[in-house]
C-alpha cells in the first residue's frame, strides 16, 4: 500500500517512506499526537458514521473527522477530515489504523486554524449531525458554546439551514471556504447547492459503489458535474493509476478556478438525506495537483460555457 502527501509548499506528490498502519514519518500520527500524548490542555472531538467495532450508535451526517483545539503552548485548532470508516479508534491508547482502511483509496485533508475558529467549525459538526463517539471535555472549552455543547454531544436539534463559513488558515492565511449540509434538507449538494457557489463546471470523485443508486453526471450549459473514472499519481517514480471505484475518497475541483475541496458525500442518490461537509481551499498548488490525477472522467458534450 502507497502512502502518498502534499502539504502546503507542495508541487507534487511525495511518496512517504513511513507507514499508515505506524509512527515513523506518517502525517496523520503526528496531527493527532497531542491527543495521544495526552496534553492537558487538549480538547477534542471524534466523529464517524461509521464507528470502530466495539461501539454502537448512528446519527444522520455522513462525515468522519476530529476536531482537537489546545491552549497555552498548544494554542490553535486543528481540524483532521477524512474518508476512512471506523478511524480513529479508542484515542485514550495507542495509535492503530484499521485493516478495513487497506482496501480502498483514502484522503486525508487537515488544516490548522486560530483558536477561536474551533467554535465554528463545531457549529458546521452541529449543522451536519457529525456523529461524535469520543471526546475529551476542557474547562477553557466553555469560552466557545458550540464546541462545548459538541464536546458534551448536546446537539442542535433538526437545524435546517445550510451553514457558509470563509475561514483561513493559521499561518499562511489561505482562504478555506466550508459548508455545512444538515440532513433535514433533502437535496443534492453538487447540482443544486454548489451550483449557486462554484461559478465553474466541477469534477467529482466519490464513492459510487453499492446501494443508493448512483448519479450520472448534470449537464447544464452554465453549470456541470461530471465524475471521475480513473485516478493517476505522478511520483517521483512514475504514474500510479486506479480506477475510481476502487477510490473511497470524495473530493472535486473546478474545471478552471484555483479551487480544490474536500467533501464528505458521494455522488449518489441516498446521500441527499444525509448531513455533510465541504470545505475548499482556494489555492492553486491542490487544485492543479488534484485536477492533474484526473486520468479519465464522464463529459457533457452538450455542455459549451461561452
Amino acid at each position: 500500500m502507497a502512502y502518498y502527501d502534499i502539504n502546503s509548499h507542495s508541487n507534487r506528490w511525495e511518496l512517504l517512506s513511513g507507514d499508515i498502519y505506524g509512527t515513523r514519518n506518517n502525517p496523520v500520527y503526528e496531527t493527532l499526537r497531542p491527543i495521544y500524548q495526552h496534553q492537558s490542555a487538549v480538547a477534542y472531538a471524534a466523529y464517524n458514521d461509521q464507528l470502530p467495532d466495539y461501539l454502537k450508535g448512528t446519527r444522520k451526517g455522513h462525515t468522519k473527522g476530529v476536531l482537537m483545539a489546545g491552549k497555552g503552548h498548544n494554542d490553535g485548532t486543528v481540524w483532521l477530515q477524512h474518508s476512512v470508516p471506523r478511524f480513529v479508534d479508542d484515542l485514550k491508547k495507542e495509535y492503530t489504523f484499521p485493516e478495513s482502511g487497506r482496501e480502498n483509496g483514502q484522503l486525508f485533508l487537515c488544516i490548522s486554524f486560530r483558536l477561536d475558529v474551533v467554535n465554528i467549525i463545531a457549529h458546521h459538526l452541529h449543522v451536519q449531525a457529525a456523529n461524535v463517539y469520543q471526546t475529551n471535555y476542557r474547562n477553557w472549552t466553555d469560552r466557545f458554546p458550540y464546541f462545548w455543547r459538541l464536546l458534551r454531544k448536546d446537539y442542535i436539534r433538526n437545524p435546517k439551514y445550510f451553514m457558509i463559513s470563509l475561514l483561513h488558515t493559521r499561518t499562511k492565511k489561505r482562504r478555506v471556504f466550508a459548508m455545512a449540509k444538515p440532513p433535514f434538507l433533502r437535496t443534492d449538494i453538487y447540482t443544486q447547492e454548489l451550483r449557486h457557489k462554484m461559478d465553474d463546471d466541477i469534477v467529482v470523485q466519490s464513492w459510487k459503489n453499492g446501494a443508493g443508486e448512483a448519479q450520472h453526471q448534470f449537464c447544464q450549459r452554465n453549470y456541470s458535474v461530471t465524475d471521475v473514472m480513473t485516478v493517476s499519481i505522478k511520483t517521483k517514480a512514475g504514474r500510479l493509476y486506479f480506477s475510481s471505484r476502487e477510490d473511497h475518497s470524495k473530493w472535486y475541483v473546478t474545471r478552471k478556478k484555483a479551487l480544490f475541496c474536500f467533501s464528505s458525500l458521494n455522488r449518489m442518490k441516498s446521500q441527499w438525506s444525509r448531513g455533510g461537509e465541504i470545505t475548499c481551499l482556494l489555492d492553486t498548488r491542490p487544485a492543479t495537483l488534484f485536477r492533474n490525477s484526473i486520468a479519465n472522467s464522464t463529459s457533457c458534450t452538450m455542455n459549451k460555457r461561452e
